[in-house]
């Protein structure tokens, strides 16, 4: 028998979906009474229907007439009469489910008739189920009918039930069945709360899973049970579970508690609390001494709405607490209380076995009055943690409390994982330790890493084309088995590990069930890192016609001193199973033009070993082989072949010429190119021809069709003319037709000038009428006929003509390019540098038009037509034709009414401008050179920092740089920071005018270095290493060979006395100038020194002379061994210089050597090994350079003729190189040698 306690009842009030809560103050709501809707005509005819109608007349006396209280005709429902085989009945539809608890009746409204039901049952209908209404006993209830036709008779149902449809069934009735009615009741929905306890049953976490078989047999054993006792109370309709909850029982015990919401008529909430009661005390499954019954509304004060801002399921949990800190928990409270409140919060917290997932007793209960509560998670301990606040807001009313709950999660603090080690490395550093040690558990720091267990994994990835691909850390350990030591730190043998790769060193320690890892990368570069440049053919898809050319690029130092470069070409196949693989070429070394061993590749035309198709692939490697044949590192460069346009095989296709013979001038030719088909469009069609050793190009674009003046062909041949007709796709790939032709001059007659005049003037109105390419192809026309007639030849005129006319054209197509160049080269050639100055202006007007427009356009279409380089080197031609005539203008010494000196002097200077404007890409590795009769160009760009001392730019003259970090100050550039380089050669001194001219007998050479990125030049000043320039002498490049064939003078001096001039020897010395230089080297036999005086008109003494050295001159050498004497000297012991500058004068001089005897002991530390005559430093470069021109030794001056005496006399070679190093300052407008020396 259970004992007694007290019983906690909490009443609360819930609100319904109509009617809502009834209690004592505001009685008018609870009321479940309402009529339904029959009277005042809410339920409409069509809800109603019966077995039949009086006279079978349904739309006269049907059920739809049997509303209550009716009295307009016909007043009420009537049945057939004399029927006997049917059960009579009527139906109402609802329409939606309602409470019924009531039943109004009334007869037939005519009482002349006098028909009404005298008794009757009443079915309703739902939820799937069809039941008459019961008593409280649970019979069948049979109710008593009218005894006459107005009164109405009402009856109450014992046992209210919700129906969505209603049958009455007439048992007895007076003559026939006459019926008026109303159905009293509410709509469903309200419901009272009753929280009960089961007996014994501990909460687990599967409770709160509507999903499991724990919940789902709880609440369904609680539903039924009460429902079982409650099915027959009156008032009571059904009952459902909201939801289990974890409560604290009277045995403190946490045990699971149905929360149920008891669905009834508001009437009977009381009487069915105290059934409750006393199913609670009288049932087994129940705590007797445990419900709460609430009610969700009341009339002026509701329960709040609580929010504890938790998750109410574990799994979504997003709130997670280290046993570490405090927590602060706050609850949002919305009141829905009118009346004045003291908020009270109720916090209720219990743990959750991790294994049974049992609640614990709750470990806190705490009533405060303030929303937030200060958690310290070290008191629970880690787990999961069951949060409850239960709030209340209303003295006045205490039935007014709500809760909500939630779930934080409580664990120890994440173990720290810290590794210690390099993010690169070079192969060849030996061993490096990657140290874990640092790693700790926060819950116990001052154990550091103690305690911990670590795991080390690895993974790489290398950059291999076309992806990276991630693997094991193979070298490391085994294949099979990524986890390679336990230790807290690992050392590592970087020389087993893969350049070019990153490595990925996981660490995980763990700690009882903690686990925490982090990574670390490892990049290991390359001991020779490198990468491969394209230099030539670099599209998204490579042409087969064109030559491919890779470079590998070393970051450090020169490639050919880091190792040898071993290179490999694959293509990629397919085999019958559908598998691709990279087949190697064998044979690489007879196709490629360099040898596989350099670090240079050049790949001939695919498409002349191999059939190419559209998108086929094919790769190259390259290997690095240091000097111990190890491989240091490798490089994929994968590329696909484009393949040609392809003819459409038909009759009206293909390229064509119409005529194929012609003459120049006279014959209009079609050019036409059909039927070709490329998937890579739109189509180009480009056509040229070869005159004067240049390609003009007749037309580019997508028109396959054009007509055109051609050129005389080649009179050698026959007059053959050969054109070139190209096909090519959006990518540049080509296919080529070529058509020989006939072109001929036209007939040598007295009406050839006159041919040419109306070649002139036709020209002449196609500038005029816009049509440049017409007007430029009637050019060239022109010239060639001019040019194979020696009559015609002679008269230069019609080259000027030619500039003139042209000099209007707009230059906006590179084909026009190519034609304007070959107009101005060949227009401006002169040999006597005879060029009108008229014709200098027009043609610079075409030069500067040309470059200006080369500059803006994309470089890629010279060098996919393969029209560059001459295009440049016809523009350099052109502006060396002009700059030879306008500077021999400029620097004229007679007067000359033809000639502006000062337009001379513009035209100079604008082909200064020109030649350095002109743009070229190469690498200074491997420069662009462009040599014309008078002018020389050298030109390339370079990385900033790559412009190392070695970059020597090499043609007839040349510059040596310093380092880039010497050259450029920190601020002006940066590591991507590309530089034009370019280096002018003038053969001819441009600037003539200056008086200094004349001494200026060298080319002139002119160096710029420009910013590609901004275009500007880069100012460069204060340095403290020179820039070494070597410049050619052009005019004395005969002298110098004539020279090296005549026999070479041998000299000698014979000793002297100490403190006597006897037995000097003297040379003769001409310094012609003030800024003149001679560089005098003198060389003695077994480095035995010598002594040098030089004297202005006298022959010098020791006593008395403008400069005395001596030879060698060994004070400068760094280095002195036995076997090579000194060497890595800063300046030539055997140079000596000699200038106006020094001796005070300009003219003769006498050069005096004395060769002195030394004694023993002031010879016991010299060796007579001599030393190298060159000096050189330990990296075998030049220390010093002159810019200087050789001249004869002077003749020797002594008047007695002796003979050389082995054994006591000294030979000597004597070398004057005779020089002055000046450069034309923009501003001054000068020839100056300040800053400058040779």
């Amino acid at each position: 028998m259970k004992s007694f306690r007290s019983m906690w009842l909490l009443i609360f009030l819930c609100l319904s979906n109509s009617d809502g809560l009834r209690n004592s103050e505001c009685p008018s709501t609870f009321a479940c009474k309402m009529p339904l809707g029959l009277e005042n005509g809410l339920i409409k005819d069509k809800q109603l229907s019966a077995f039949s109608a009086y006279n079978n007349d349904s739309s006269t006396f049907g059920p739809h007439r049997a509303r209550l209280n009716l009295t307009i005709w016909p007043p009420g429902y009537r049945a057939i009469n004399g029927f006997s085989d049917k059960v009579p009945w009527i139906r109402i539809n609802l329409g939606m489910e309602l409470i019924i608890t009531g039943i109004a009746t009334q007869g037939y409204g005519d009482a002349s008739i006098a028909e009404w039901v005298t008794s009757y049952r009443l079915m309703y209908a739902g939820k799937l189920k069809l039941a008459y209404f019961m008593d409280v006993h649970g019979k069948v209830l049979d109710f008593d009918g009218n005894q006459d036709s107005n009164r109405i008779r009402k009856h109450e149902l014992p046992v209210p039930a919700i129906a969505s449809s209603l049958i009455l069934v007439p048992l007895t009735w007076h003559n026939n069945i006459g019926l008026r009615m109303e159905f009293y009741g509410c709509q469903p929905g309200y419901y009272f709360e009753a929280w009960v306890m089961f007996d014994n049953m501990s909460f687990t976490l599967n409770h709160m899973n509507t999903s499991t078989d724990e919940y789902k047999q709880a609440a369904s054993r609680a539903t039924e049970e009460i429902h079982s006792y409650f099915n027959t109370v009156g008032g009571y309709l059904y009952n459902e579970v909201l939801r289990l909850s974890p409560q604290p029982s009277p045995q403190i015990a946490t045990f699971v508690t149905a929360e149920i919401a008891m669905y009834c008529t508001a009437s009977s909430v009381h009487s069915l609390i105290a059934k409750l009661r006393s199913l609670i005390r009288e049932s087994a499954i129940w705590e007797s001494d445990y419900l709460q019954i609430r009610y969700p509304f009341t009339c002026n004060c509701g329960p709040p709405i609580v929010d504890v801002q938790l998750k109410h399921h574990l799994p979504e949990s997003d709130i997670v607490l280290t046993t570490e800190g405090s927590f602060k928990l706050r609850t949002i409270v919305t009141s829905n209380c009118s009346e004045s409140s003291q908020t009270q919060y109720l916090w209720m917290f219990s743990r959750i076995d991790p294994e049974t997932t049992y609640f614990s007793p709750f470990l806190m209960k705490r009533v405060t009055d303030r929303n937030t509560i200060t958690l310290r998670p070290r008191l629970f301990g880690p787990g999961v943690l069951y949060v409850s606040v239960e709030v209340s807001v209303s003295d006045n009313v205490p039935e007014t409390s709500s809760y909500d709950f939630g779930f934080l999660i409580i664990r120890k603090p994440a173990l720290i994982v810290k590794i210690v080690g390099p993010a690169s490395v070079a192969r060849g550093a030996g061993n490096v330790t990657i140290d874990g040690s640092g790693s700790y558990d926060p819950a116990s720091q001052w154990l550091q890493y103690r305690g911990l267990h670590f795991i080390w994994q690895c993974q790489r990835t290398c950059r291999y084309f076309p992806k990276a691909k991630v693997e094991p850390c193979f070298g490391i350990t085994n294949e099979t088995d990524t986890d390679f030591s336990n230790q807290r730190l690992v050392t590592i043998d970087v020389d087993s590990l893969k350049s070019s790769c990153t490595y990925f060193f996981r660490l995980t320690v763990t700690k009882d069930i903690r686990a925490s890892y982090t990574e670390h990368a490892l990049q290991i570069k390359p001991a020779m890192p490198f990468h491969i440049r394209c230099i030539n053919n670099c599209a998204k898809k490579v042409s087969s016609k064109q030559l491919l050319t890779l470079q590998v690029v070393c970051a450090n130092r020169p490639c050919v001193t880091t190792a040898t470069f071993s290179w490999t070409f694959c293509i990629l196949s397919t085999n019958d199973q559908g598998i691709s693989t990279w087949r190697e070429f064998k044979n690489l070394t007879g196709l490629a033009r360099t040898s596989v061993k350099t670090t240079r590749f050049d790949l001939p035309r695919l498409d002349a070993f191999i059939e190419i198709k559209e998108g086929q692939k094919f790769q190259v490697k390259v290997k690095a082989i240091d000097h111990k044949g190890l491989l240091q590192q490798q490089i994929l460069y994968t590329f696909n072949v484009n393949a040609p346009p392809k003819l459409v095989e038909s009759a009206e296709t293909g390229c064509k010429v119409n005529p194929r013979e012609g003459s120049a001038i006279l014959t209009n030719f079609y050019i036409t190119c059909l039927g070709w088909y490329d998937k890579d469009i739109p189509l180009r069609y480009a056509f040229k021809y070869t005159f004067s050793s240049s390609t003009i190009i007749i037309q580019d674009g997508n028109v396959g069709n054009v007509t055109s003046k051609l050129p005389v062909g080649n009179p050698a041949k026959d007059y053959e003319l050969i054109l070139d007709l190209q096909i090519i796709d959006a990518y540049g790939e080509f296919s080529t037709v070529v058509i020989k032709m006939k072109v001929r001059p036209p007939p040598a007659s007295e009406a050839l000038m006159k041919l040419i005049k109306e070649a002139q003037n036709e020209m002449r109105n196609l500038v005029q009428g816009n049509d440049v390419d017409k007007a430029a192809d009637m050019a060239i026309t022109i010239l060639s006929v001019v040019d194979d007639n020696e009559k015609l030849k002679q008269d230069e005129t019609f080259k000027d003509s030619v500039l003139d006319i042209m000099s209007g054209v707009k230059i906006d197509r590179l084909n026009l390019v190519t034609k304007v160049a070959v107009i101005t080269a060949y227009s401006t050639k002169r040999v006597d540098q005879s060029l009108p100055q008229s014709a200098q202006g027009n043609a610079i007007t075409l030069l500067r038009k040309t470059t200006k427009f080369l500059q803006k356009m994309n470089s890629s279409a010279t060098k996919e037509l393969q029209v560059g380089k001459q295009i440049n080197l016809n523009l350099v031609t052109g502006i060396g034709n002009v700059l030879a005539s306008s500077s021999k203008d400029a620097g004229s010494a007679n007067a000359d009414v033809n000639i502006d000196k000062n337009m001379g002097k513009k035209i100079t200077n604008d082909c200064v401008e020109l030649v350095n404007s002109i743009e070229e890409e190469g690498f200074c590795e491997n420069p662009t050179v462009i040599t014309t009769p008078y002018i020389n160009l050298t030109a390339c760009v370079e990385k900033a920092t790559e412009m190392k001392v070695s970059k020597l730019l090499k043609g007839e003259s040349g510059i040596q740089l310093p380092d880039a970090k010497d050259l450029f100050p920190g601020d002006m550039l940066d590591e991507n920071t590309v530089v034009d380089v370019k280096l002018v050669s003038f053969k001819v001194n441009p600037y003539t005018w200056h008086p200094k001219s004349r001494n200026i007998r060298s080319s002139v050479l002119d160096v710029s270095l420009k910013n590609v990125t901004s275009g500007k030049p880069l100012h460069v000043e204060g340095l403290k290493k020179p820039v070494e320039i070597f410049i050619k002498n052009w005019q004395r490049e005969k002298e110098e060979k004539e020279k090296t064939q005549q026999a070479q003078r041998e000299f000698f001096v014979k000793p002297s006395p100490p403190k006597s001039i006897k037995n000097m020897r003297f040379h003769k010395l001409f310094l012609p100038y003030r800024d003149a230089e001679a560089g005098i080297r003198i060389i003695p036999s077994n480095d035995v020194e010598l002594e040098i005086y030089v004297r202005y008109k006298i022959r010098p003494t020791p006593a008395e002379n403008n400069f005395e050295t001596i030879v060698p001159n060994f004070s400068s050498c760094l280095n002195y061994t036995k076997s090579d004497g000194f060497f890595n000297c800063l300046s030539d012991p055997y140079l000596f210089t000699v200038s106006p500058k020094i001796t005070g004068h300009a003219g003769f001089h006498f050069l005096g050597i004395r060769y002195v005897v030394k004694s023993v002991e002031k010879n016991s530390n010299r060796n007579n090994t001599r030393a190298k005559r060159s000096c050189f430093d330990k990296n075998g470069r030049r220390q010093k350079r002159s810019c200087v021109e050789v001249k004869d030794p002077p003749s020797a001056d002594n008047t007695l003729k002796s003979e050389f005496q082995n054994g006591t006399d000294v030979m000597y070679d004597l070398f004057v190189t005779m020089g002055a190093c000046m450069y034309w300052a923009v501003e001054e407008e000068e020839w100056t040698s300040r800053g400058c020396k040779v």
